[in-house]
């Protein structure tokens, strides 16, 4: 309650804010002091009155001066973000997840987008064993390397996108020239607003 934060001021805040936020903040609160920024705006982390540390949206801005041109009071809000702040962590640690496994599976992976072809992503492995610079495989199209022609290579992606085919016998044509037959086995996977084969 507001009785048992009295007396309000700005050491109430200072004593209920986390101790690695405090410079931040008052480093923002002096901008907007001095009128570098039009108020003030800062997430923080806040102790709540049952002992978590919690995190705060606070937004305010000075509203008057003492006569010697002084901060002497401010308005604004906090309001607690911390389960946005608790799903956006989930959510990183997801995509991290995610990275990882892909990113560093001892199998070659790669990411393509249906309609086109294009290799959106590929994996350290991939880019071992097909000889192209990470950089250059993600400008390729999975044309340049799988040998069937383009309208069977559409035939492949269109049925793994209607999940008919999963599993495939190719003929991959490596950096250096080399032709390699492959297994792959490929499924269709959400990619944010899109569909992607992987």
């Amino acid at each position: 309650t507001l009785n048992e934060l009295a007396p309000l001021s700005l050491k109430t805040w200072e004593g209920l804010a986390h101790p690695e936020d405090l410079s931040k903040s008052r480093e923002l609160l002096e901008k907007h002091f001095e009128g570098e920024l039009p108020y003030y705006n800062f997430e923080c982390r806040m102790r709540h009155k049952n002992g978590e540390w919690i995190w705060v949206h606070d937004r305010g801005r000075l509203i008057s001066r003492t006569e010697d041109g002084e901060p002497l009071m401010m308005f604004g809000t906090h309001i607690d973000i911390t389960e946005r702040k608790r799903s956006a962590e989930q959510l990183r640690e997801s995509e991290e997840s995610y990275r990882n496994q892909f990113a560093r599976n001892a199998s070659i992976m790669l990411l393509v987008e249906p309609g086109t072809g294009r290799i959106v992503d590929a994996n350290q492995a991939a880019v071992k064993f097909y000889g192209y610079p990470r950089e250059r495989l993600l400008e390729m199209k999975i044309q340049e390397i799988n040998i069937l022609t383009e309208a069977d290579i559409r035939e492949a992606m269109d049925s793994v996108k209607r999940d008919e085919a999963k599993q495939f016998s190719f003929r991959h044509r490596l950096a250096d020239g080399s032709i390699r037959n492959v297994e792959v086995s490929s499924s269709s996977i959400p990619f944010g607003d899109r569909v992607l084969l992987h």
